[in-house]
């Protein structure tokens, strides 16, 4: 039977004006919230206790974010992701802007139980917040940060190749390169003329040395990303993590940074679980970290700690051995028996 005039038709509390013959979507009860499934269409869950209001158009069902009563094309899903991002950033200001950009799976919902979160002023376990409910200090994110998230960045060493290139060999090189251990490019303008090493059977040379050429890094972008994140965040602190495959020139990353973690072949986990301090760090370095590559090409092969290491800028020495807490330099049994 099709009706002439439009009727109200009521859902989960939320009153609209539609036609009934038009309708292209169905909405289910869920545990704690709606859910509305489309002909063709996406699919929408809510809250009735969010505040969000459903708005309907050519029969399809929309969120109306903002309040306003009409359909922004932000909140059209119909239209290209785009054209969406472009007409929410219109919307926003600088810091709402900001604050999106900002990312990090460390501030679970709901708080995990190793989380301090309180929700009004109460532990999660008490059971008195529902699992969707944000903590007081996401709460204090979201009303005075700007933040939908906390950023946390983690970036691998330099990867500074291997050291020999066919290219170099069918160019009239010798074909070996520079192992670079910064991010940025090299030149092995202080390399030795003549290489230690040489003699294998199938060269018919013995001098290995390659001074004078040039390599890059295959992750210079992990450093730009740093210095990036630096001067998005103005005085707001950056706390970086580093993957360490082998030593590198911290000075290229380090004043960009607050705060450093370097490891070791760890799974992400391990990072979050110190940011948020369900660990302290205990870890001490088992390398040198050199201050430049100009001290990686004048070290002696034989000689063991023979490098100068980078010094912060708190003036803390990178040396083998070295590590930090919560409290400042370890300084225990171990640091006593590698000095």
């Amino acid at each position: 039977m099709k009706l002439k005039n439009p009727v109200l038709c009521l859902f989960a509390g939320v009153m609209v004006l539609t036609s009934c013959d038009m309708q292209k979507w169905k909405e289910s009860g869920c545990d704690g919230y709606r859910l509305i499934t489309q002909k063709d269409g996406a699919t929408l869950g809510y809250s009735p206790e969010s505040g969000v209001k459903i708005i309907y158009d050519d029969g399809y069902a929309f969120k109306d974010l903002d309040g306003d009563g009409k359909l922004d094309v932000y909140e059209d899903w119909r239209e290209p992701a785009e054209k969406r991002a472009a007409d929410l950033a219109e919307k926003l200001s600088i810091e709402e802007i900001a604050g999106l950009m900002l990312y990090s799976n460390h501030q679970a919902v709901p708080a995990t139980s190793y989380d301090i979160s309180l929700y009004d002023g109460k532990p999660y376990s008490d059971g008195h917040a529902k699992p969707w409910e944000i903590t007081d200090h996401q709460k204090q994110f979201l009303r005075d940060d700007h933040l939908r998230h906390i950023l946390v960045t983690i970036i691998e060493s330099p990867k500074g190749g291997w050291g020999y290139s066919m290219d170099d060999v069918r160019s009239g090189g010798n074909g070996y390169l520079p192992i670079s251990l910064q991010y940025n490019d090299y030149t092995a303008t202080t390399a030795r003329e003549t290489s230690l090493a040489g003699g294998d059977p199938y060269e018919a040379f013995t001098n290995r040395s390659y001074r004078g050429k040039s390599t890059s890094t295959a992750n210079k972008c992990d450093m730009e990303l740093v210095v990036k994140t630096k001067e998005a965040m103005g005085e707001r602190p950056v706390i970086v993590s580093v993957k360490i495959s082998n030593p590198l020139v911290m000075k290229e990353i380090e004043p960009y940074a607050d705060a450093l973690f370097v490891t070791f072949d760890v799974q992400n986990q391990v990072v979050l679980d110190l940011v948020t301090g369900k660990y302290e760090p205990s870890g001490l370095l088992p390398f040198q970290m050199p201050a430049d590559m100009e001290t990686v090409e004048a070290q002696a092969e034989d000689t063991p700690r023979d490098m100068r290491c980078h010094v912060d800028s708190d003036n803390n020495i990178y040396d083998f051995g070295f590590g930090m807490n919560w409290k400042g330099k370890i300084e225990d049994e171990r640091t006593v028996r590698y000095k």
